[in-house]
């Protein structure tokens, strides 16, 4: 399933020049250095101004479909090979952390990712793939680099929402990752993540008294589109969640400035076989997000034993072909998974 290329994929269809280079070998097939030095802008060329986001060239955008093995860290590799190997599974995810790929501010390291990929790519299947901003994941260098770190009611350490050094650091960090991932034909999905109240996406359980809605939108949107810009050959998603006093209203609006012709679509990690119901504000929030668009996508919740069906029934009432399902899952209930 494919959708066509070569509409203007950018919010603003501007890209700010990056402030870091890559300095990194030839990938060839894949395969590559465990590390990358990320050289400061000091040191490098003068940046030249902005120019347009160029456009993609004629062909076609593969969208991401099926059953997608969610995997974790505590997962081995021969593990997540036997998940993605499943006949009825079409993919599987690799979530890491800001702290996983930079522990060291400017050395970036991209070990954890490439292994996943590989295991993906040597079992013919594809790879969702994401960096997480929030909670637990956050490099310990940050403070020392300007960005505005607070802690919510439940003790969680995390970005500042307003922070815009924040935001300057991650477009920075969001360009080296299309450079690297964009043009790889096994990863057909990236997770949009910023300045996250939790993980990584626009959900905030609690928000810091001092900051606006106005500053939240702002923020995400120039994370937005630093993805649009860096990944115009792949999906991407953008989860759909409340926060604090505005409800799902915050998704809800920066999908509406994302213009359709944009590769992206809703994404929720709370499916089950009873919700989103569709009358519910996630509901009708999730479908207002993907009114327009051909793409959207699902996370069951937690294992859900012989209920998986009945999720997946509920994702397909919104139009969803695509659905990451946890391990126990796969194992025990893939052979009972409804065709996509």
């Amino acid at each position: 399933m494919t959708r066509p290329t070569g509409a203007c994929r950018s919010i603003t269809c501007r890209l700010t020049a990056a402030v870091l280079v890559l300095a990194l070998p030839s990938c060839g097939d894949g395969g590559s250095p465990p590390s990358a030095t990320v050289v400061p802008a000091s040191t490098a060329s003068p940046a030249p101004a902005p120019v347009p986001t160029p456009t993609p060239a004629p062909g076609t955008i593969e969208v991401p479909h099926g059953y997608f093995a969610l995997t974790t860290r505590r997962l081995s590799e021969a593990e997540k090979a036997e998940l993605v190997g499943n006949a009825a599974i079409s993919g599987m995810t690799s979530y890491v952390t800001w702290a996983d790929i930079e522990p060291v501010k400017d050395q970036l390291d991209f070990t954890r990712l490439d292994a996943d990929i590989a295991i993906a790519r040597a079992a013919g299947k594809k790879i969702t793939i994401g960096v997480f901003t929030g909670r637990d994941g956050l490099p310990g260098w940050l403070a020392s680099a300007g960005v505005s770190l607070w802690t919510n009611r439940l003790g969680w350490t995390l970005i500042h929402p307003a922070d815009t050094t924040f935001v300057t650091l991650w477009r920075q960090r969001v360009a080296l990752l299309g450079q690297r991932y964009d043009n790889d034909p096994t990863v057909i999905q990236v997770t949009i993540c910023g300045a996250a109240g939790a993980l990584c996406g626009p959900r905030y359980p609690f928000l810091p008294p001092d900051v606006t809605y106005e500053q939240l939108v702002s923020n995400w949107k120039l994370v937005i589109d630093a993805y649009v810009a860096a990944f115009p050959h792949t999906y991407l998603n953008l989860e759909i969640q409340l926060a604090e006093g505005y409800d799902a209203r915050l998704p809800v609006e920066l999908y509406s400035g994302i213009p359709s012709s944009v590769a992206i679509g809703p994404f929720a990690e709370f499916l089950s076989d009873t919700n989103p119901q569709p009358s519910s504000i996630l509901g009708t929030a999730f479908a207002a997000a993907k009114a327009g668009r051909d793409y959207c996508a699902f996370q069951t919740v937690s294992a859900l034993g012989d209920r998986v069906d009945d999720a997946v029934a509920l994702g397909l009432g919104y139009g969803c072909r695509y659905f990451e399902i946890y391990a126990e899952d796969v194992k025990t209930q893939a052979a009972n998974l409804p065709p996509l």
